[in-house]
Parts: structure tokens; C-alpha cells; sequence
């Protein structure tokens, strides 16, 4: 049974930007083998980043 619901609308209990960027981080690090450009190699994290942030 819920007894109660927490909302967090002005950031003060999660930092949502910081923890987006450690998601993004992260799992950037985990997939970065299939995020390939062909002969041009990787990704750059940059790339991927600016297509979460969008």
C-alpha cells in the first residue's frame, strides 16, 4: 500500500542534470563498440551526448 508520493520538481532531492550526465557516461563507456562510423572509427562522446541532450 503507498503511503505517500514525493515530488521533486525543483531539483532538490535528485540532481536530474548531474545523474543524466553520469547515465550518459556510462553507458556511452558500455556501448561505445557499437556506435562505429566505419572506416572513421568511434563515435565521440561529444556526439553522442549532444543526441541524449537534444
Amino acid at each position: 500500500m503507498i503511503k505517500a508520493v514525493l515530488f521533486d520538481l525543483d531539483g532538490t532531492l535528485l540532481d536530474r542534470d548531474a545523474s543524466v550526465k553520469i547515465f550518459i557516461r556510462k553507458q556511452y563507456e558500455r556501448f561505445i563498440k557499437w556506435f562505429s562510423r566505419g572506416a572513421e572509427g568511434k563515435q565521440p562522446y561529444s556526439w553522442y551526448y549532444y543526441k541524449w541532450k537534444m
